[in-house]
């Protein structure tokens, strides 16, 4: 329950017009506006503020609990305003991401040291701007789209050329981490912690004429959400505790990917032990829609297993050591790093694998 909270009477009416008041309260009211109505959003702060930004009127009151900060909610620009995003990370997903997000209107830059050739003319290709540190935490908002043993080490790069710009970027780190660890890269921001958000992916990367992932975001930043929508990406807020969105990351990649991993292990383990073709025709008969499932996220998964290896253990850390389940991931965590060796070998267990789900592919297409 809220407690009791005046009405800010002594606004001059005009000064809404054509603007938004963003509150943390679902019953504020100023003049005659109302939280969720008229145009009104909320936005979580721990201490009471009043000012005008940007052509946005912002009134926060305070609410005892809120994680990390000491300092009032920083004002996020309008939309209209949100154009200039970096993107850290130009991988399959960072890559199509930005790509989407230029061809919608934003400006996009990132920043290449250190990269592939082969990443740099794909990011240059897609019309992605190359710039310094210094210069990318100058962006409106920055999405940090890098593996999950990546995101700490970047969090704290960012946060110090952050701390040396004024005003910085917002923060969204997107990546397959848990809660505990997204509590460590909020941290690494120091007096800047206002301006990060919990951020997660779902789904693959976007593509010309198809679906997209979807984003979500937690911690507020709901205008971020809006520019990423405005610019042509899917995405919804979460709530305000930080922590949500790598929440939902941690249970949907345990199911989706913990999945393919738990298929995986055991058509291996029929092909070692001689039950590989009654396990496929068994399989083809009682669980074809599963078995249909497997014979795509397999093959996908081989290039990006080396990437899975850090997702595993952050889902296991975000069981607890309490929780008997948490074993489970330990042990995915070793067949991804047994999956990623083998792509960097002769491929022997991949083309194992693929045998199997071929011979299913064409026993379906032929009934």
């Amino acid at each position: 329950m809220f407690p009791p909270i005046p009405r800010i009477s002594g606004i001059h009416h005009h000064l809404f017009f054509r603007q938004r008041l963003i509150c943390n309260r679902p019953d504020a009211q100023v003049g005659n506006l109302r939280s969720r109505d008229d145009n009104v959003y909320c936005l979580r702060s721990p201490f009471v503020h009043l000012t005008a930004y940007d052509s946005i009127i912002v009134v926060l009151f305070q609410l005892p609990g809120y994680l990390h900060s000491s300092t009032p909610r920083t004002i996020i620009k309008g939309v209209h305003q949100m154009k200039r995003i970096a993107v850290i990370g130009m991988g399959a997903m960072g890559s199509a991401v930005a790509e989407t997000l230029f061809r919608s209107g934003a400006e996009v830059v990132t920043t290449l040291k250190g990269r592939s050739p082969q990443t740099r003319q794909r990011a240059l290709a897609k019309g992605i701007k190359d710039v310094d540190l210094a210069v990318l935490v100058k962006a409106d908002f920055i999405l940090s789209i890098v593996p999950p043993a990546e995101a700490l080490k970047v969090a704290q790069e960012v946060a110090e050329a952050m701390s040396q710009t004024t005003p910085p970027a917002f923060f969204v780190d997107c990546n397959a981490i848990s809660p505990e660890t997204m509590s460590e890269v909020a941290n690494e921001f120091g007096t800047n912690i206002d301006r990060v958000f919990d951020g997660c992916i779902i789904g693959g990367p976007p593509q010309a004429g198809g679906s997209g992932p979807r984003f979500y975001i937690s911690g507020g930043g709901n205008n971020i959400v809006d520019a990423l929508v405005t610019y042509g990406i899917d995405a919804r807020p979460l709530g305000n505790a930080i922590g949500a969105a790598s929440s939902l990351k941690m249970c949907y990649a345990g199911i989706s990917k913990g999945l393919i991993g738990l298929a995986t292990t055991m058509l291996l383990a029929a092909s070692e032990h001689g039950a590989d073709t009654a396990l496929m025709a068994e399989l083809q008969e009682s669980q074809a829609d599963l078995l249909a499932k497997f014979s795509k996220g397999i093959p996908d998964m081989y290039p990006k297993a080396y990437r899975w290896i850090a997702e595993m253990k952050e889902i296991a850390d975000f069981l607890g050591p309490d929780n008997p389940a948490s074993n489970i991931f330990v042990g995915m965590e070793g067949l991804f790093k047994r999956m990623a060796a083998d792509q960097a070998d002769d491929g022997g267990l991949s083309k194992t694998l693929s045998a199997m789900l071929a011979d299913e592919t064409r026993h379906r297409e032929i009934n």
